[in-house]
């Protein structure tokens, strides 16, 4: 469902939890991995500014992406019903929200 909206994106994945476990990505996309241990190693003793106990590590994305328009998601989101009770993916639903046209 969601295969034909992300794989236009470059997508940087930020894995929350524990860094040894594996995370595969589908084929087809364009994207990015880091870990803990991946942002230890590029932000050194700066590291610490990002946070691994909440939702904060997405941060590291807008460090290291380099496009203009940056849409963060998470893996505990969940559908919405707006736009005439239609359901919507939160992220579409705050594509449309901000007023992109795709």
């Amino acid at each position: 469902m969601w295969r034909p909206f992300f794989q236009q994106y470059h997508l940087i994945i930020i894995q929350d939890g524990d860094p040894s476990k594996v995370i595969k990505v589908p084929e087809g996309f364009n994207y990015e991995l880091y870990n803990s241990n991946d942002i230890n190693r590029i932000l050194g003793p700066k590291a610490s500014c990002i946070s691994f106990k909440d939702s904060a590590c997405k941060c590291f994305s807008y460090m290291v992406s380099k496009k203009k328009y940056i849409y963060t998601i998470d893996d505990d989101c969940f559908v919405s019903i707006t736009f005439g009770f239609r359901k919507l993916g939160i992220l579409i639903g705050a594509v449309l929200d901000v007023g992109f046209d795709f």
